[in-house]
């Protein structure tokens, strides 16, 4: 059995654009949640994962990683730092601070 509906083009056309605009406004956008962690002498920072890197502030600095291959949790590096994250542990290493791990999430 077919039911075929007799509606003309132009009220077809206004209800479709109904119907994809009022999906339009279901869609959530996503924000992004800052991780925060501590490490073991007090210290503290923040990151914000994506799947193509990893924003982390640390003192007021702002480093922005790029993801690469890791045998080891995820790992994120250019030369002015590394971050690797592995579950709720956190290292990160930069030339100027010698290395902080041991960090938790919090």
């Amino acid at each position: 059995m077919h039911v075929v509906l007799n509606v003309d083009p132009p009220r077809r056309i206004g209800a479709a654009l109904l119907l994809a605009f009022g999906l339009f406004g279901c869609v959530q956008r996503f924000e992004p949640t800052a991780l925060n962690y501590t490490c073991h002498g007090g210290e503290r920072f923040s990151v914000i994962p994506s799947g193509t890197s990893a924003t982390l502030s640390y003192e007021g600095k702002t480093y922005v990683l790029p993801k690469r291959q890791s045998g080891i949790g995820d790992r994120y590096a250019d030369t002015s730092a590394t971050l690797i994250l592995d579950g709720d542990f956190a290292a990160f290493v930069t030339p100027e601070l010698y290395q902080l791990d041991a960090c938790r999430k919090v």
